[in-house]
């Protein structure tokens, strides 16, 4: 996650978290999505507000990597990044 970490939607970096932020959506959230957990093989992400930038900035980061995407962990409930994202009825997946 380091290039996530470079980008300018890092607002933060903190006890291994790292927090990202869409400015161009001008919210009053503290953050938009919160990475707070990433081991080899698994990436936590806590997506507060839709936002296509920062979904395309993970696609990009996370792309060619073996990630499969989870709804609230469950292991049932594969989803793709975009729906994850909740983006699903805005994006087709790429």
């Amino acid at each position: 996650m380091i290039s996530t970490c470079l980008s300018e939607t890092c607002i933060r970096a903190e006890n291994g978290d790292v927090y990202l932020k869409d400015t161009s959506l001008d919210n009053r959230a503290d953050y938009d999505v919160r990475l707070p957990h990433e081991d080899d093989g698994s990436l936590w992400l806590q997506v507060n507000v839709k936002s296509v930038d920062l979904y395309v900035l993970m696609r990009e980061t996370l792309s060619g990597k073996p990630f499969k995407y989870f709804e609230d962990g469950n292991a049932e409930s594969e989803v793709e990044l975009n729906e994850a994202f909740r983006l699903n009825t805005l994006l087709n997946p790429l």
